[in-house]
């Protein structure tokens, strides 16, 4: 089951994610597949929070004034899902 991640649960799977690999206790395929779904998280949350610099943008400034500007879309890498780890 998929749920929507938010910027935090992917931080804190994230962490988890990590913390398992540190210890030591995973088989050579478990940890290759989890730093690969690690790399993917990272990635996810990198544009998550580009996607936030760029909100923040158009809302602060709009034509040398700090003004809102309404999104016409959300981006769709935003609203995404993961399976837990």
């Amino acid at each position: 089951m998929s749920k929507q991640l938010s910027y935090e649960e992917g931080i804190a799977q994230l962490e988890a994610l990590v913390l398992r690999m540190e210890e030591g206790e995973l088989s050579l395929e478990e940890t290759l597949a989890a730093y690969e779904g690690g790399v993917a998280l990272h990635a996810r949350l990198e544009a998550q929070l580009k996607d936030g610099e760029k909100r923040i943008e158009m809302l602060a400034f709009k034509d040398g004034e700090a003004k809102p500007v309404p999104f016409e879309s959300e981006p769709e890498h935003i609203a995404f899902a993961l399976e837990d780890e």
